[in-house]
């Protein structure tokens, strides 16, 4: 299996790959359950937070499967651009706890230099084959040679032993009214 530091030109098929896995996330159908809606904003989100790892080389692809988009230390998605895309696209009923998770989100991002992972996703048709594993390990290279923190948000509570057993550790559970559960999670680099 041959996974790829993403270019520029591999930068839609990275958005397409991540639309098709994250088709059944919990947190992405709270946001947009209408699936036109999702089709048509989850995109967006996904630009937003891949550009700054395809950037600086954080952004991987296993061609037509999966990929993972990590966001380097010190760098970050626009925020602006992801406030906007939020506050105008998501479904009416999610808007009153949405702001809350995300301020969540901010006091539970770790404090030191830390790769941060927001997406990684692989075709369900492709699941089961070792391309999550595959793509994972590839990333975490990476954070152990830098000596870096890996950190990431699991938005479906049965992928939090899939990352345990790469070394991450429970870090908080958000819980917020109706928001589906999301749990932060770290990993000491190796």
């Amino acid at each position: 299996m041959e996974i790829q530091t993403a270019c520029a030109d591999q930068f839609d098929q990275v958005v397409a790959l991540m639309t098709v896995a994250f088709v059944d996330d919990p947190v992405c159908r709270y946001l947009y359950p209408d699936i036109g809606q999702y089709r048509k904003h989850f995109p967006e989100y996904v630009r937003i937070y891949g550009m700054p790892g395809l950037q600086q080389g954080g952004t991987h692809i296993v061609e037509n499967t999966g990929a993972a988009l990590w966001v380097p230390p010190n760098a970050h998605p626009d925020e602006e651009a992801l406030d906007d895309l939020l506050a105008r696209s998501v479904a009416k009923e999610a808007k009153p706890e949405l702001f809350e998770v995300y301020a969540e989100f901010d006091r539970a991002h770790p404090r030191e230099a830390h790769w941060f992972l927001p997406l990684m996703g692989v075709d369900p048709f492709a699941r089961g084959q070792g391309v999550g594993a595959a793509l994972m390990q590839y990333g975490l290279n990476i954070c152990d040679e830098d000596g870096t923190l890996a950190y990431l948000e699991s938005t479906k509570p049965e992928n939090v032993p899939f990352y345990e057993r790469f070394g991450f550790r429970r870090y908080h559970l958000i819980d917020v009214g109706r928001h589906p559960p999301v749990t932060t999670m770290v990993r000491a680099p190796r």
